[in-house]
């Protein structure tokens, strides 16, 4: 009786109806017609002293034991790590969230081309000593931390609080079209001087969402009746550029000013007022004593025209008219 030549143990089970089955059992049988199967033990390719282990399931493994597979040359996948595109010397710092920051560090950070051309962080503006504290999102709140927020009374669920003020750059072509608008609807004398800075207020995200979603709506509302824009030029949901004229007592976008309302807001600079609070109603007439048109929020397609509402009683400081 010959041997099972799979397990090279057993003799081949005897065959009812004469002479021997080829394998011990059925066990064997199916590993001698599987493809995996081999008869001829290899050497381990890592050690090459020992033979590859036998596979309980057919065949053999590649090596000869668990210290030889640890040590088998396969090909890994590895994550490159970005270089810091600033200091080009370190690697990028590990982001405990996920992946890697942009630079390798803070210092790198904050000295990159890419926060250069990024708007200036916002003062706190309870304490206005440290920096507001930067959001998930990229914006930034209106506050240092809890304490001051807690702390200052400034709490209106209308204010742009976490807005500020990005300059914008002069020779640009925003601030060409902005000054070629200012300076054409300027309809009387004497003329107006060089304009000192432009800037626009960058509002949180979530507020800037909520207006677009509201224009939007305007828009359809608009298209379904079939109502045509007020002018030609007007964006959608009939959005045009206007002008408010008001006093202002701080350096709010001036060059080389703050970049967050001042402390003022409630007591003459209307302009971080309207900034903290939007437009009030009952602000109507402060400046003037009279309303053309009675109580209301005034705009106007002429500069010259909303420069007429720029005077008022002053409390701290001399006014800048904007």
């Amino acid at each position: 009786m010959s041997t099972c030549p799979v397990c090279q143990d057993k003799p081949c089970s005897p065959n009812p109806k004469g002479g021997c089955f080829e394998t011990c059992g059925k066990t064997c049988f199916g590993k001698l017609n599987s493809q995996i199967f081999t008869t001829t033990k290899k050497i381990c390719p890592i050690c090459n002293l020992k033979p590859c282990a036998p596979n309980p399931n057919g065949g053999y493994f590649k090596t000869c034991s668990k210290t030889c597979h640890g040590s088998s040359p396969t090909p890994k996948i590895q994550t490159k790590v970005p270089q810091c595109p600033t200091c080009n010397l370190k690697p990028c710092a590990k982001n405990p969230n996920g992946g890697y920051f942009k630079t390798c560090s803070k210092t790198c950070h904050s000295n990159s081309p890419i926060s250069k051309i990024q708007s200036k962080i916002p003062q706190c503006q309870y304490c206005q000593k440290r920096d507001c504290f930067q959001q998930k999102d990229g914006t930034y709140f209106a506050f240092c931390s809890k304490t001051c927020g807690s702390n200052s009374p400034i709490k209106s669920k209308n204010s742009l609080l976490g807005a500020h003020v990005n300059p914008i750059t002069d020779g640009g072509k925003k601030f060409q079209d902005l000054e070629k608008q200012f300076n054409d609807k300027w309809l009387k004398l004497p003329l107006p001087q060089s304009i000192v800075s432009i800037s626009e207020i960058v509002v949180p995200v979530k507020m800037k969402k909520s207006y677009e979603s509201y224009r939007d709506k305007i828009d359809q509302k608009m298209k379904s009746n079939n109502i045509k824009p007020f002018k030609k030029f007007a964006g959608p949901g009939n959005e045009m550029r206007r002008f408010h004229g008001t006093t202002q007592m701080c350096k709010l976008g001036f060059p080389n000013g703050n970049t967050s309302i001042c402390k003022n807001g409630k007591n003459g600079c209307n302009v971080c007022g309207i900034i903290e609070n939007g437009f009030l109603l009952s602000k109507a007439k402060q400046n003037t004593g009279f309303g053309r048109f009675g109580n209301g929020i005034y705009l106007s397609a002429t500069s010259g025209k909303s420069n007429d509402y720029n005077n008022g009683t002053l409390q701290y400081q001399k006014p800048y008219k904007t």
